[in-house]
């Protein structure tokens, strides 16, 4: 299965998840930055409210698209210890790109911070453009939880077999597909460019209005 872009995978994503069009206590909330433009096609369609939650992810020095764990908004950290130990990363290299992903998430929060009041007791759809080790979405599940919302659907267009098994045990999934071979998130589109903060700010702006959640 492939997906034109990301907002193809949005469009489908949506027509999935109809049963949430209209719902007065859902929003929709994209992973900084690949989720943000599969978001805001959801709550485009889904006639939803929709805002960013900013994720930072650890990279591998050998492969900047492999992930070694996440950080996010209050204070959640998480590194998978098991993958680290196999690829032999120095610890001093996860300690300074920790540092390096703090600082960049302390900026993004100055720009695309939400509001915790307009989360709490929310139901949330959390989108991103594909899960591969899912630790971008362990850290947002844990991040959402400690903000006390109402619950948490996670959809993803694309994910491995192992990232579903490990988030299936905390949220409701829908994944629209899990290949038996799973290398890279961007193998699965024809158009997979980096997105940038112009488009997170003209998204954000262009959305509905969280003042009247």
């Amino acid at each position: 299965m492939m997906f034109n872009n990301r907002q193809d995978a949005g469009n489908q994503l949506a027509k999935y998840l109809v049963s949430y069009q209209n719902h007065s206590n859902a929003i929709v909330l994209g992973l900084s930055y690949g989720g943000m433009p599969i978001a805001f096609e959801m709550a485009q369609l889904l006639h939803l409210p929709f805002h960013t939650l900013i994720v930072r992810k650890i990279r591998s020095p050998q492969n900047s698209t492999l992930s070694l764990g996440a950080i996010a908004e209050q204070e959640i950290e998480l590194l998978n210890a098991d993958l680290i130990g196999i690829l032999d990363i120095p610890n001093d290299y996860i300690r300074k790109e920790l540092e390096s992903q703090k600082i960049h998430l302390a900026r993004q929060a100055k720009s695309y911070h939400i509001s915790e009041r307009l989360l709490y007791q929310k139901q949330i759809l959390l989108v991103d453009d594909g899960m591969a080790t899912g630790s971008s979405m362990q850290v947002a599940i844990q991040a959402l939880k400690k903000l006390q919302v109402a619950s948490i659907h996670l959809a993803v267009p694309i994910a491995s077999h192992s990232s579903l098994a490990k988030i299936s045990k905390e949220v409701q999934i829908s994944c629209l597909f899990s290949p038996s071979f799973f290398a890279k998130i961007s193998d699965f589109y024809h158009n997979f460019e980096p997105v940038s903060d112009l488009e997170v700010t003209h998204f954000l702006n262009s959305s509905r209005d969280l003042a009247t959640i």
